[in-house]
Formats: structure tokens, sequence, C-alpha cells
């Protein structure tokens, strides 16, 4: 995506390993300073994307568990799941994306923001994506409405994340495919820890 009038330059290298159903994609960007860093809103530098929308989501908890549920419909941009490291966008026309990231290399809470734009659904993993809240129009139920419009208004947390990516490098690594099972993805996610030679006392 472009970030306003910046350059920005993203190195992809893919890697495809014997035994393992995908693909590793290592990404170096970038990204330059805008002159109004303020108007920057969406940042994605490896987007992935279905050919129409998307069904639901999947995604491991911190807990543990296998959490899934259905897309949002009406919201432009969300991101409401906390994975661990990894999570699986169903499309609607059959394809499933999965995508895992080293959480030890760059991680975030919720890394992986979605949105559905010109009919399409885009995931945005370690990247950020923005839109406007949906509008509640609390009049239909006796409310003045004022709730939606003070929020926007005065919460820095519903302002774009994407002025903070001016003039930074970002390295991650992600492993995408559409087969491959819970136990791989959170192995790529997770990597152990191999100690060579002897254990300092």
């Amino acid at each position: 995506m472009p970030f306003c009038d910046a350059e920005v330059r993203v190195a992809v290298d893919r890697s495809v390993f014997a035994g393992l159903n995908g693909v590793v994609v290592q990404i170096t960007a970038d990204v330059g300073s805008p002159s109004d860093p303020e108007n920057a809103e969406s940042i994605a530098l490896s987007p992935l994307s279905c050919a129409g929308p998307a069904a639901s989501i999947a995604w491991q908890s911190f807990g543990g568990s296998l959490r899934q549920r259905p897309v949002r419909a009406g919201a432009e941009t969300w991101n409401g799941q906390a994975a661990d490291g990894w999570v699986a966008l169903q499309c609607t026309d059959g394809p499933l994306l999965q995508v895992s990231h080293q959480v030890s290399q760059r991680s975030s809470l919720a890394f992986a923001p979605f949105a559905e734009q010109g009919g399409k659904a885009l995931l945005a993993p370690l990247g950020t994506l923005w839109g406007d809240s949906p509008w509640h129009d609390a009049r239909r139920t006796g409310g003045l409405g004022l709730g939606d419009t003070v929020t926007a208004l005065v919460g820095a947390q519903f302002r774009p994340a994407a002025p903070d990516w001016s003039a930074r490098q970002v390295r991650y690594r992600l492993l995408l495919g559409q087969d491959l099972d819970p136990g791989t993805l959170d192995l790529f996610a997770h990597p152990p820890l191999v100690l060579v030679g002897s254990a300092p006392l």
C-alpha cells in the first residue's frame, strides 16, 4: 500500500523446504518518512487477499485453544482476535489462507488486521489497517448518538496506527500455506530453542 508521499522499499525472499507444506517468506522493509505522517492510515507490507469476501477467521488463542468466528459484516476493518502466532482466513470462494509468524522476531497481540475492500477480503499480517468505525445509530433505541461522535473525537486509540511506521525498518518472517495443521503453524510461530555446547553454570 502507498504510504502517503514516502518511499517504501520492500524486499521479499521466499523459501520452500522439503517436508514443509508451505512457503516461508522473509520481509525486509525500509519505510520512509512522509511529509505529513499524521495523514497516514494503513500499512500492509505483505497483504494477502481472497478473490472475493471471506467467510470466517480462525486462530490460536494465548490460552492454547483454537477459536473461530464468522467475519463481521458492516465493519470496514477489524482486528478483534488476540492470536498467539497464527491465523487462518476462510475465503467464501474456497481457499483457506493460513499465516504463521515467528513471535520472537516481531510480535503483536493482534497481528492480523482484516478488511474488506472492493468486495475482496484483505489480510495484512503484522501491518495496520484503518477504517471508520461502524455507526451504531443509538437514536434508534432512544439515545442521542453522542457517544459515537465523542468517542471518535477524543479516543486516540481509534486513530490510525500507520504514523508510527514513519522512518522505520521492519523485518519479519511468515509461513504461508493452505493445508497446514495447527501443530505446524504453532511450531513455526514458537520455534524450539537449541543449545549447542555446554550449558552455562
